[in-house]
């Protein structure tokens, strides 16, 4: 159980950079 958490969070967390990294590269473009 312990484990299946830890994998929705590790997938969350390479989303959340996956978004960040995009917005940044849109933000650089707009500038």
């Amino acid at each position: 159980k312990l484990k299946q958490i830890v994998d929705v969070l590790e997938e969350a967390a390479d989303a959340f950079e996956h978004v960040a990294n995009t917005v940044e590269t849109i933000a650089v473009k707009e500038s």
